[in-house]
């Protein structure tokens, strides 16, 4: 019984395998073009295409035995899947893969006695990642590496730095151990920007350029007839201005704060400097009293004389008596 439900469970399967193939088999195709022999595969009808065409994008269509390539748009099968192609000898000539219509993933490119030409990566239809370039031995010569909007192309002597969509470039020139010693900026194949040259990794000189041109440092702007004109004040010029005014208001703060720290302590010095000689004064005071006192002490001298007068009205009576 078991062999029985495997038997069935094996003929379901080749045969739903069978029938997509079927299915797929009209996707596939093979022409001669430019020739070689071109193999590949279509996006099925059924499936969803492109809905909005990327302007900056090339894309690759079939029709009428012909494989073409059209930018922002297409008016034919979209390209979808493996990608092959031949020369008369049957030798590879390129291998890649297409989603809809646009390169995805590694291609790889050979000569006729299969040593590779180079190899790329793409994603969404642009160059992603590194591209290797070979010469006729299979050694590699050359490196781009396509990131962040720019591509960076290696030689044994020199490295090129290119921004997309824009005429600039950089330039790096390369000693024999591989060391840089010289830099340049060019816009539209003339110098434009820095300039420099190294020395043991240090810079040595150092110029500005502009479209091909010494520039020369000036403090203003100038006109067709020679004279300079103060240059005109940008934010960055008022955002400074304005750095260099909160500065001053916080040194004019903490001035007058020392200035009425400086007040506040000889203020509190003349106060305790007046009561040091309040309570002197009043220390010398006392001292005054007691030289005086002796001075006050003349009464026992009028004393003595009412005394010797008491006694002489005492010993008048007495006479009196005795006569």
């Amino acid at each position: 019984m078991k062999y029985i439900i495997g038997f069935i469970l094996l003929v379901n399967s080749t045969y739903s395998f069978n029938q997509k193939i079927l299915k797929d088999i009209h996707l596939y195709h093979s022409l001669k073009q430019e020739g070689e022999q071109f193999q590949f595969k279509v996006l099925d009808k059924d499936e969803k295409g492109v809905r909005f065409y990327k302007k900056d994008r090339f894309y690759y269509w079939y029709k009428a035995q012909h494989v073409l390539t059209t930018q922002g748009g297409s008016s034919g099968l979209l390209l979808n899947g493996e990608f092959e192609s031949f020369y008369d000898s049957k030798q590879l000539s390129k291998k890649g893969g297409f989603k809809k219509g646009l390169k995805e993933g590694e291609w790889l490119y050979w000569r006729k006695d299969g040593t590779l030409i180079k190899s790329e990566n793409w994603k969404k239809g642009k160059l992603n990642g590194l591209e290797h370039h070979y010469n006729s031995n299979g050694e590699p010569i050359q490196t781009i590496n396509y990131k962040w909007l720019s591509s960076r192309r290696e030689n044994a002597d020199s490295i090129i730095v290119k921004k997309a969509g824009k005429p600039v470039e950089t330039i790096y020139l390369k000693d024999s151990l591989g060391n840089v010693y010289h830099l340049e900026n060019k816009k539209n194949g003339v110098l434009h920007g820095t300039v420099k040259d190294y020395e043991n990794g240090k810079v040595v000189e150092k110029v500005n350029y502009k479209n091909g041109e010494i520039v020369q440092k000036k403090k203003g702007i100038e006109t067709a007839e020679g004279d300079t004109v103060p240059a005109k004040k940008g934010w960055f010029d008022f955002l400074k201005k304005k750095d260099k005014t909160d500065k001053t208001d916080k040194t004019d703060k903490t001035d007058k704060t020392d200035k009425t720290d400086k007040t506040d302590k000889t203020d509190k010095t003349d106060k305790t400097k007046s009561k040091d000689k309040n309570t002197k004064t009043q220390e010398v005071k006392p001292a005054s009293k007691t030289k005086t006192e002796p001075k006050k002490q003349e009464t026992p001298k009028t004393s003595g004389k009412k005394e010797e007068t008491s006694k002489k009205q005492e010993s008048k009576p007495k006479e009196k008596a005795k006569k």
